[in-house]
């Protein structure tokens, strides 16, 4: 296994700083195919104390926090690549569309979850739909078409 550390200029970034391109030209020697054609693992210790795992062998990428904690984890399976996220918050932003297309979708929150459009909402499905809920319900709308 290798390991490269970088503790000098160790420093505290946020995870935009983290994502953002720098601007100098870093050498990326290490992560270069030849470099790691002979090893199973390659383990990379970011100037911030975040560390990148490359197994070669289990064909996964995860990237770890400065405590440790997994962030990022990438599995290279049969089916296809499995990508897990962890973290405080996960944001997306596109100026185009985000497609989501999968065998089951669920969405599970602790606390609120709103649905805010500038347009169009439609719900359409094949199978009977359930709406519960342990308080009242509200609809209001111009016209409420039922049936």
């Amino acid at each position: 296994m290798s390991s490269q550390r970088l503790v000098s200029n160790r420093s505290h970034v946020s995870g935009e700083e983290l994502l953002q391109f720098p601007t100098q030209n870093i050498d990326a020697t290490l992560l270069e195919k030849e470099h790691v054609r002979d090893q199973d693992a390659v383990v990379h210790i970011f100037p911030t104390g975040h560390k990148i795992n490359i197994n070669l062998d289990g064909q996964s990428v995860s990237v770890e926090d400065i405590h440790g904690d997994l962030q990022v984890a990438i599995n290279i399976t049969d089916n296809g690549p499995q990508i897990r996220l962890t973290g405080g918050q996960l944001d997306l932003h596109s100026p185009e569309n985000i497609g989501l297309d999968c065998n089951a979708f669920r969405l599970r929150t602790k606390e609120n979850t709103e649905i805010i459009a500038q347009g169009q909402v439609t719900i359409d499905s094949t199978e009977p739909m359930r709406f519960t809920s342990a308080d009242d319900v509200y609809v209001r709308g111009r016209v409420i078409w039922l049936n």
